[in-house]
């Protein structure tokens, strides 16, 4: 090459709308029963599907210029024979009244969905955990739901787009909104194959139906009639991207307990339902099971500070003075206070010789005793007591005071007091004690 030789032109690389517009050319065409394969510079060859390779129309596919094989080629200038690739082009139009014509949408997906099982189930089942037991997927089903985008292109190659939702894709027209078009990513589309057992039928009655609609939204999710204008003389390119629905349930099994937690949601969108606790109604992503076979949440769960079972957290108590979780076959409630204990946390009442809480006792002396109020001798229980008793009718002035599940009576005399304990429940006489007018302490007391 000389000095002064011409600088070789390189040719003019297509842009983004080109590449995209020869990409809907592609769908369209392979559509329509074509086989469509890249070509010398950027261009694609047309030609029918070979010879036992089955063709989604029936019978033959239709002809462009009265031929079935042919080249294209967007964004630059065809060399000879090539077909021109443009909004404008005969080519194009020629697809888009053919297409219509047949009733056919060319097929896609949003790039990422979705379109098997496996491809989402083992990280959903990695967020469980069960202890000593096994989760995994029952009876799952994934469907695929078309939502259909019109496209009209002007001559500059601009696009309107809009969005149905195909029969089935929602269960109400509300449902389709600005916020599940973001959440099935409908803007991030490429040309996929129709789900298999998709049949030309359906094809046809998906383009029917988006043809047919008069209200529908833009890609950013507003409102956008659909009502024909008069400048809309060429048909819209119709795309049904497929998204994919997954219905099914998780089975757990620990032993012989087992629990089902059903699912039904968009697949891109599927996260793990919580596991509501079969006892405390909690939600849990881990399950155990008690020690008497009860599937829980493992949260819920803790073993008895005694005989070491483990139980759900609301059937043990907590001890008032050590704070152990007890189940009830080794719980003990102080009669004096109520509080749950354990019996080797007891200490012996002073006024009372019950077991009793710590708590229960102060200054060597029942703290019942400090809420003593007088009671009159008739009263039912005490006149009882009084009649089984001869002893006590050397008492006076008779005072009460009332704990979680005795009665205390202290009744009076000129050289000292008597103490009495009853089971309230039962009028049972539990324990008798005095105590002479010069003495701190109380002495246990047969009343015979």
């Amino acid at each position: 090459m000389t000095a002064d030789s011409p600088m070789p032109t390189a040719s003019p690389q297509p842009t983004v709308a080109d590449r995209r517009l020869a990409e809907l050319a592609v769908a369209g065409l392979e559509t329509l029963g074509f086989e469509v394969a890249p070509h010398t510079d950027g261009g694609w060859r047309v030609q029918p599907v070979r010879p036992g390779v089955p063709s989604r129309l029936v019978g033959s596919p239709p002809r462009f210029n009265g031929q079935t094989s042919f080249a294209f080629i967007s964004g630059s200038e065809p060399p000879a024979g090539v077909e021109p690739l443009s909004t404008t082009s005969p080519l194009w139009q020629w697809m888009l009244e053919q297409l219509a014509e047949r009733r056919l949408p060319l097929s896609a997906a949003p790039v990422g969905d979705p379109q098997a099982v496996h491809e989402f189930s083992g990280p959903l089942l990695s967020q469980y955990q069960v202890d000593g037991g096994s989760v995994h997927l029952a009876g799952c089903r994934i469907e695929a739901f078309p939502f259909v985008r019109l496209l009209r292109f002007d001559e500059s190659g601009n696009a309107t787009e809009a969005l149905v939702p195909a029969a089935g894709a929602v269960s109400e027209q509300s449902e389709f909104t600005a916020a599940l078009i973001t959440q099935l990513d409908l803007n991030h589309w490429e040309p996929a194959e129709p789900p298999r057992g998709v049949a030309l039928a359906q094809m046809n009655a998906i383009h029917r139906e988006a043809s047919e609609a008069r209200q529908g939204l833009t890609p950013d999710g507003e409102p956008i009639s659909l009502e024909p204008t008069d400048g809309d003389d060429d048909p819209p390119l119709l795309v049904a991207e497929w998204c994919h629905r997954a219905r099914g349930k998780f089975e757990f099994e620990i032993g012989d307990a087992r629990l089902t937690v059903g699912f039904d949601d968009w697949a891109r969108h599927l996260k793990p339902p919580p596991i509501t606790c079969p006892v405390t109604g909690e939600p849990t992503y881990h399950l155990a099971i008690t020690g008497d076979g009860r599937l829980i949440a493992a949260e819920q769960l803790a073993p008895c500070a005694v005989c070491r079972q483990r139980l759900p957290r609301t059937e043990l108590s907590a001890s008032s003075v050590s704070g152990q979780l007890i189940c009830k076959n080794h719980l003990l409630h102080c009669p004096i206070s109520g509080e749950p204990l354990l019996e080797a946390e007891c200490v012996e009442c002073p006024s009372t010789r019950l077991p009793v809480s710590p708590a229960a006792v102060r200054k060597g002396q029942s703290t019942l005793l400090e809420e003593l109020e007088p009671v009159d001798a008739g009263e039912t229980a005490l006149a009882r007591l009084r009649l089984d008793h001869a002893l006590l009718e050397q008492y006076r002035h008779w005072r009460l005071a009332r704990g979680a599940d005795v009665d205390l009576y202290v009744g009076g005399k000129l050289t000292g007091q008597v103490l009495i304990t009853v089971r309230r429940d039962t009028g049972e006489l539990l324990a008798a004690a005095q105590k002479s007018k010069w003495s701190w302490s109380w002495k246990p007391v047969e009343l015979g």
